[in-house]
Formats: C-alpha cells, sequence, structure tokens
C-alpha cells in the first residue's frame, strides 16, 4: 500500500564514483539478500476466475439485500380502469359540542391491479363564496385507520391543496382484489344556523373520487329528533333525492342505491332545534391561495423523513458490514510486506518478513543513482502502484536514450495546431530488450514501418497499448516487486465499489419514485460502495523485495526532484547531470518530476553536451535552456498520447364548498382513488 505521506529522507556525503560512502554504501547484493516474497494469484482460495464470481456475488448479494424492500411495485394513480368502491357506508355522531364523530367504511375492488392502498381527502380550508377574503376552516382530529380484511394500514397524512389528505398503505407491499378501510376522524365547526335552527350538512363521498362507487349508506346519530332531513345525489349543485331517507327518533339514516359516479356527490341536510348543540360554527380564517387543484401525491422522499420501522437499524447495518469489510480487506490484505528495523528500509536484514504498520513510513537514504536492475517502468510503477500512461513514456525516453529510436522536434505551426515530434526507429533488433520494451516498439512501429508523429503513436493499435499496460503491471508480480497484480487488485475493489455504488444509486431512485419507506438502505449501498473506490488505489501491496526496492527508488526520486535546489550545493551534482542527465531522464518521467529534473540540468554552466543527445534532434540552435523546455514538453505531450491510447474505453382532487340543500353542500367531500 503507499505511504500517507512522504518518507523522511537522510542525506549522506558523496564519493567520487557517485555512490554513497560508509555506512550506507548500498549495493545489489544488499536488495538480493532479502528474501524473495513471490505470491502467485492461488493466495485467495481457488482460482482467479473463481474469486472474482465470489466478488461479483458478494456484491450481488449485497445488491439484492438492499433491493428487495424496493422492488414491490409501484403503479401510478389513475391507472384504476377496472376498480370501484363497492360500497361506502358513513357513520357519524354529533357530540353535544357540536364535533362529529365520522367513521367511513370503504370497500373497495382494486381488481386484478396491484395497488399500495387508497388515497382519501376531504376539504378542511374552502374559499368562502360571499366574501372572497376569507377561508372557511374545519378541524380535524382523532384520526385512526384500519383494514378488517388485513390490508396494509400504514397511514401518511398530510394537507395539501386545502385538503386534509389520508394516504392508507404500504410503499413496501401490493394488494389486489377486494380489501376493506375503516377511517375514523372528528370534525369542529361543522354545525351552523340556519333560519333559526341549527343545519348539519354533510357530503358523505365528495365528488372526486376516481372510480364509481356502486352504493353509499350514512347513518346519523343525534342528540336529539330532527326537525327536517333531505339527501341529495349527481352533480355538483344537483337537487335530485338521494335514492331513500328516513329518521326514526334521534337516528336519521341515508342511501344512494343506484351508486355515485366519478365527478357526482351525495350530501345529506338535518336541521335541528336552536340550542341543541354548545358550538356553532362556520369558524373563518384569512384566504389562502394554495387551494386550488387536486392533492398530488406525497412527498416521495418519506423514506427519509419518515422510514420504515427497522429501516434506521438495517442501514446502519448494512454500512457498518461494507465499511467494516473494506477496513478489514485494507489491513489483511492492502498493507506491504517488509524487513525492515527502524525504518531503515533499504538497509540489509534478515529479520522475516511482517505486514508494514498501517502508519509506518520507511527513512529513506537520498540515493544519486537509481537502483540496478529495474527499468523505468517498474520504477514508475513500484512508486505509484499503477502501470500507467508515464510509464509508457518513460519507455519512450529510455528507449531513444539507449539509441533504438531518434525523436526529431517538428517546427511549430505559426498560428495554428500543436507542437508535434517525430519518432524515427534506428534499431530494429529488438534482441536483448524487456517484453515490455519490445511490445512498445512493435506497437510504435508495426511491420516496416519506420517512423511516426507523436500525436498518432499508438493510435491505430489502441487495444494492443491497452494490453501493454495491463502486461507492464502483470510484471511487477511475475518480478515478484508485488504479491499481485496492481492493476487487476485495484480493478477488483474498484469494480465492487462501482457495483454497489450503481446498484445504490438505482436503489434511491426507485425508492424515490415509489415513495419507498426503505430508501435509507440504498444509501448504505452507497457508502460501502464509496468506501470501496477510495480503497481501491491503496489495495496493491508489495513484497518485502518490493518494499526494499521501493524505499530506495525513494531515496532517488528524492535526489532527481530536489536536484535543481536542495542538492545544487554539491559538487558532484553537475557531474551527475553531465553524464547521466539522458540516463535519469526516464525515471525523472515515471516520478512525474521532469521538470525539475530539466530545470536542473539548465542551470549548469556547461554548455557542451551536444554529445549526449543525439537521441534528440530539435529546432534550431543548440540551447541548453530551450533543450531542456522542449524536453519537458515533450514528455508532456508523450504522456497525454500514452493515457489516450492506453486507456480502455470503456391521485385525485378535492372537492369544494357551495351551501346547503343540493349535492356537493356542507363539510365533508373530496374524494380519493388508489396508489
Amino acid at each position: 500500500m503507499a505511504p500517507f505521506s512522504k518518507p523522511s529522507v537522510v542525506s549522506a556525503p558523496i564519493a567520487a564514483d557517485n555512490t554513497m560512502m560508509a555506512p550506507y554504501t548500498l549495493e545489489m547484493r544488499s536488495l538480493t539478500a532479502s528474501p524473495r516474497r513471490h505470491v502467485s494469484t492461488t493466495t485467495f482460495n481457488g482460482s482467479p476466475i473463481q474469486r472474482r464470481l465470489r466478488f461479483v456475488a458478494l456484491c450481488w448479494v449485497w445488491i439484492a439485500v438492499i433491493a428487495a424492500p424496493l422492488l414491490s411495485g409501484s403503479q401510478p394513480a389513475g391507472a384504476q380502469t377496472s376498480e370501484s368502491i363497492r360500497s361506502m357506508d358513513v357513520d357519524i355522531m354529533l357530540r353535544d359540542s357540536g364535533a362529529l364523530e365520522v367513521v367511513e367504511t370503504i370497500t373497495y375492488d382494486f381488481g386484478g391491479q396491484d395497488r399500495h392502498g387508497i388515497m382519501r381527502f376531504i376539504p378542511w380550508r374552502v374559499q368562502d363564496q360571499d366574501d372572497p377574503t376569507l377561508d372557511r376552516v374545519w378541524q380535524f382530529s382523532d384520526l385512526s385507520v384500519s383494514s378488517p380484511t388485513g390490508a396494509p394500514a400504514n397511514l401518511y397524512e398530510y394537507t395539501e391543496a386545502g385538503n386534509q389528505v389520508f394516504r392508507i398503505g404500504s410503499p413496501d407491499r401490493t394488494i389486489s382484489g377486494v380489501q376493506q378501510y375503516v377511517i375514523s376522524y372528528v370534525v369542529e365547526d361543522n354545525m351552523i344556523e340556519s333560519a333559526g335552527q341549527e343545519l348539519l350538512t354533510w357530503d358523505v363521498t365528495g365528488d372526486q373520487w376516481d372510480v364509481p362507487i356502486e352504493s353509499a349508506h350514512v347513518t346519523v346519530t343525534l342528540p336529539v329528533s330532527p326537525n327536517e332531513a333531505a339527501c341529495y345525489a349527481g352533480p355538483i349543485g344537483s337537487t335530485t333525492p338521494c335514492s331513500s331517507a328516513s329518521t326514526e327518533g334521534r337516528v336519521a339514516t341515508f342511501a344512494q342505491l343506484e351508486g355515485v359516479a366519478p365527478g357526482d356527490g351525495f350530501t345529506v341536510d338535518l336541521w335541528l332545534p336552536n340550542g341543541t348543540v354548545t358550538n356553532l360554527g362556520p369558524r373563518y380564517d384569512n384566504h389562502s391561495e394554495d387551494l386550488t387543484g387536486v392533492p398530488g401525491e406525497p412527498d416521495p422522499f418519506v423514506g427519509l423523513t419518515d422510514p420504515a420501522p427497522g429501516a434506521t437499524a438495517s442501514a446502519v447495518a448494512l454500512a457498518g458490514a461494507g465499511v467494516i469489510g473494506v477496513l478489514y480487506a485494507a489491513w489483511s490484505r492492502g498493507r506491504d510486506d517488509v524487513t525492515w528495523t527502524d525504518g531503515h528500509a533499504a538497509l540489509p536484514t534478515d529479520a522475516p518478513p511482517r505486514k508494514r504498520g498501517l502508519f509506518e513510513r520507511p527513512q529513506v537514504v537520498v540515493e544519486f543513482s537509481p537502483p540496478e536492475g529495474i527499468a523505468p517502468a517498474h520504477a514508475g510503477v513500484l512508486i505509484d502502484e499503477r502501470a500507467d500512461a508515464r510509464d509508457l513514456t518513460s519507455t519512450i525516453i529510455d528507449l531513444a536514450q539507449r539509441g533504438y529510436m531518434r525523436i526529431v522536434e517538428l517546427e511549430k505551426p505559426r498560428f495554428f495546431g500543436r507542437q508535434d515530434w517525430n519518432l524515427e526507429l534506428l534499431n530494429g533488433d529488438f534482441t536483448g530488450l524487456a517484453k515490455h520494451e519490445r511490445s512498445l516498439l512493435t506497437v510504435l512501429f508495426p511491420g516496416a514501418k519506420t517512423s511516426v508523429l507523436l500525436s498518432k503513436a499508438g493510435a491505430s493499435s489502441a487495444a494492443r497499448m491497452v494490453e501493454l499496460r495491463n502486461d507492464l503491471s502483470k510484471d511487477m508480480e511475475r518480478l515478484g516487486y508485488f504479491r499481485g497484480d496492481p492493476n487487476r487488485i485495484r480493478g477488483i475493489y474498484l469494480g465492487i465499489g462501482t457495483v454497489l455504488l450503481t446498484g445504490g444509486f438505482i436503489g434511491l431512485i426507485t425508492s424515490f419514485s415509489t415513495e419507498s419507506r426503505w430508501a435509507l438502505l440504498p444509501i448504505a449501498g452507497l457508502v460501502a460502495g464509496a468506501c470501496f473506490m477510495i480503497i481501491s488505489p491503496r489495495m496493491p501491496a508489495r513484497t518485502a523485495k518490493g518494499s526494499a526496492l521501493y524505499a530506495r527508488l525513494l531515496g532517488f526520486q528524492d535526489f532527481i526532484e530536489n536536484a535543481d535546489k536542495e542538492y545544487a550545493q554539491y559538487a558532484e551534482r553537475e557531474q551527475i547531470l553531465t553524464k547521466h542527465f539522458a540516463e535519469y531522464l526516464p525515471y525523472a518521467v515515471c516520478f512525474g518530476v521532469v521538470d525539475r529534473w530539466a530545470q536542473a540540468f539548465s542551470t549548469l554552466t556547461d554548455a557542451n553536451f551536444q554529445d549526449t543527445t543525439r537521441w534528440y534532434v530539435g529546432v534550431g540552435p543548440w540551447d541548453r535552456f530551450v533543450f531542456a523546455n522542449s524536453l519537458a514538453n515533450m514528455t508532456d505531450r508523450a504522456s497525454s498520447q500514452m493515457a489516450t491510447v492506453s486507456t480502455p474505453r470503456s391521485s385525485s382532487g378535492g372537492g369544494g364548498f357551495s351551501g346547503g340543500g343540493f349535492s356537493g353542500g356542507g363539510g365533508g367531500g373530496g374524494g380519493g382513488g388508489s396508489w
């Protein structure tokens, strides 16, 4: 795993031969003396394919756990052509105080539709017809809901567009067929004075149901016998009597046996002696503009504001399990093997390999030459644990300065266009080159081709460039520097995170669209997925051999990065730059500090470096500063080109108030439908 911050660096005197003086003389034998810890891809039980399948299966199990409560299905309100209300039976009791106790028994036939439940809304605020600056208001209380047939009877209550809205059912379950719901509530401020009497007017069904009501019955129990009773059915304002109306003592009964069509209403009027109740309405408030329209669907974020019982605990448990899984993976599989003691990573040791501490860093001794036997591209992967475009660019520079190709700078267009370079093949004998070097030359110069523009390099063989990066990453495992292929290991954890994030996002959108109260579960998936993606770059782990070499490369990187300033006082610095600038340039590229290395070169006093740069042909006369600047630009363009060619592509509405004596008057009313 990559360190969390830059290790400390200890400088040492430089001997005449550019090596460090005792006691820090480091030779290749000290590196090879470290036990070689090459761990094959069978570190986990089973074949690589089996391991991948297990990872994929684990991700899908996680998504299934998250998604199961969300996939109960939902259909939009209004898709109710085969639905009806078999009967709507209403019992009303008038208290001495003037409040109404209302019990509605609704037998709802969902037919073959899979629905969650019903919506019922009743106006509680209606603009007064005589004075538009006022609204008449009713107060609702003591609401309760049940289902004798066992349908889900969860209640979500809210007000919208002047209506008291009751959403009954469960967003996580669907039902069909005939179901019964019992809704009870108390309404105040409904009784009014009319012609010296007290009038109870109640709109029993409302005119805003989406479905037909096959029959409606109402029974009203009063404190005293009524003076008169009447009922009306039909469109708003209709004076057509209902099917039947009768009184017996303090009880009045009404029925509309012919049914109530969508858009029609069923209203009852009862006149009582003056003084029957203690509190008469109506009650008024200043007019509110939010009284038009039909109640829409409730807040889709109900899963966040009012989660289902157990949803919070389940989400915390799932998120916690994901975070613990990430931490366990990082602790058990993402830490490097090391053999150093007291932080001196590069010193020879016979200590057995152990896992590096979470915040343990090597104390690195600065080195003025790269460790022997490691190619610049491999050094780059060892430093940042990934085979990337910079490593391919460093290989191009390395092969050029070793005489396999020449880089020719082209004239920059005067007005439009970007600077470009031409790569010319000089040596077609690839014998003795490393596999990744041979592969790169073959891709850059296919067939008998001997030159290519840098801006076109590898463009015709993008798939092979991707394969080349993967092969370079596999080399690190084959050479014993990593316990597994860094790109593959990083990809596994990145893939897990991507699957969890995608599943969590889809689940969250699904929960919002279906108003599920389990929306916290997808958030748990998002948290776990983000953790896997964050930790993925740190999951490749070095072997003890790789850790020792990594520490030495850090020392060399420190010299390359600070050669222009921190080590400017060393007399040997100029000698190193004079003799080894081109040789060390590929390492500066893979370390990502080519600008600093070129800047150090441009500060030298001796300008006679033409013989050392035959692999690079510039434009115009030789100039040390221009040469350094051109190299920096060329490597930036090459890295951009390599990155380009080697990256995988990858309910219904509320009624109003219109007075007594016809259908639709009084309190109550509204309507509903299924959801």
